[in-house]
């Protein structure tokens, strides 16, 4: 993406518009082809499963030849609920330390949420999800917020629409009537989640799936955090010689606030995009980058 695009705005964008369209084509395409199924998303989740609630449902994802993993090769389990499925939180927070790599959540369990990997946890939350997809009851820890970023944002760009709105209006800190009205329009037309779940689930699970993250020193309190999420890893071509090609991960940074006992995500313009590289590396390794896998 070269300067001249990213100062463009979102709508602006000719690559918006071409997403929008394939969208359509493809909502219709549904339509002409299927009968509709009862919409399984909008059935509650409960708060304390059962171990046969969890189980992996029939997928275009699990019956992948490689089993059940995302594409970083974790496993991930397929939740009755596309919402997800809350854990039991019977094991003790986390440690307040904000030491790198970040400690794995005890029980950790990464669960596909409308597609998209997301992590879950038996200490540090989400001890609830509500009827319209909210997250509940991070812990707060440097691990519960981390929880919470990942939760939240990935609710916000792959969610039903209803989920998305509600989890704006509830989740969302710092932004006005007027920045919430931008998100629900650009998330709309943006949307890589359609009605139907094994195509909406197939997209989500191919872009902006995070591939580890970390809290620098300093960025930890009791009140805030700001988490830093890396994507990739991405092919990268010099520019110089065609036949150099990299790997290369990006990391833009979330922030989170404690806010009536709950982590609420700090808002800006680029929740919905990787648009804001705040960084790049060409691996993970050094020690500073937690990657959570089970």
């Amino acid at each position: 993406m070269d300067l001249k695009e990213e100062r463009q705005p979102l709508l602006k964008r000719p690559w918006v518009w071409i997403a929008a369209a394939t969208t359509v084509v493809t909502v219709v395409i549904l339509t002409l082809a299927f009968i509709p199924n009862d919409d399984a998303g909008d059935r509650p989740a409960s708060s304390t499963p059962s171990e046969a609630e969890r189980l992996p449902l029939p997928s275009e994802s699990s019956q992948s030849e490689s089993g059940d993993v995302d594409d970083l090769g974790r496993p991930v389990v397929v939740p009755a609920e596309r919402r997800g499925v809350a854990l039991p939180q019977s094991e003790q927070p986390s440690s307040t330390s904000d030491s790198n790599p970040l400690a794995r959540p005890k029980g950790l369990e990464w669960q596909r949420v409308y597609g998209s990997p997301a992590p879950f946890s038996r200490s540090d939350g989400p001890a609830a999800i509500s009827a319209d997809g909210v997250p509940r009851g991070m812990s707060r820890t440097p691990q519960g917020a981390t929880i919470a970023a990942l939760q939240i944002v990935s609710r916000i760009r792959f969610g039903t629409k209803a989920d998305r709105y509600a989890v704006i209006d509830q989740r969302l800190e710092g932004a006005t009537e007027s920045d919430k009205q931008a998100l629900r329009r650009d998330g709309d037309i943006l949307s890589i989640t359609v009605d139907d779940p094994e195509i909406g689930d197939i997209a989500a699970n191919r872009a902006l799936v995070p591939a580890a993250f970390r809290i620098r020193a300093g960025n930890w309190t009791n009140d805030a955090a700001t988490i830093d999420i890396a994507y990739g890893p991405h092919e990268q071509v010099n520019p110089d010689d065609e036949s150099d090609v990299q790997s290369v991960y990006y990391w833009q940074s979330l922030s989170t606030v404690w806010v009536d006992g709950e982590w609420h995500l700090k808002y800006k313009p680029s929740l919905l995009t990787r648009d804001e590289k705040e960084g790049s590396m060409g691996s993970l390794d050094g020690g500073e980058w937690a990657t959570w896998v089970r």
